[in-house]
């Protein structure tokens, strides 16, 4: 079995050889994916609401709909889960694990 790597994006995923081989081609492909998800991480951080109502809807319909975990949404969309924790705790929302959502504190 050859490795991979698994770049995450929205409801898909795009799966690459790793460098972890000893193929030189490999290690191309490698540097393409880190320079591919870096791009494509640093737009989809541009498209995150910045307004604190809004941004609460973006987020727990993400949670909802595409993904099973507040960990896992941060990593994807590159979002820093302090900053996102405390932006929504300043209008009174707290993340609640169990219904994987902010709620009303």
């Amino acid at each position: 079995m050859v490795p991979y790597v698994k770049i995450p994006l929205h409801n898909q995923s795009i799966y690459v050889i790793s460098a972890y081989t000893p193929n030189p081609t490999c290690k191309i492909i490698k540097i393409m994916h880190n320079k591919i998800e870096r791009r494509l991480r640093k737009e989809i951080s541009m498209n995150i609401p910045k307004d604190p109502v809004i941004l609460l809807s973006y987020i727990n319909t993400k949670l909802r709909d595409e993904y099973p975990s507040l960990d896992e949404l941060c990593f994807s969309l590159n979002i820093d889960k302090a900053w996102l924790k405390s932006t929504l705790s300043s209008i009174a929302y707290t993340y609640d694990k169990a219904k994987n959502q902010f709620i009303s504190a």
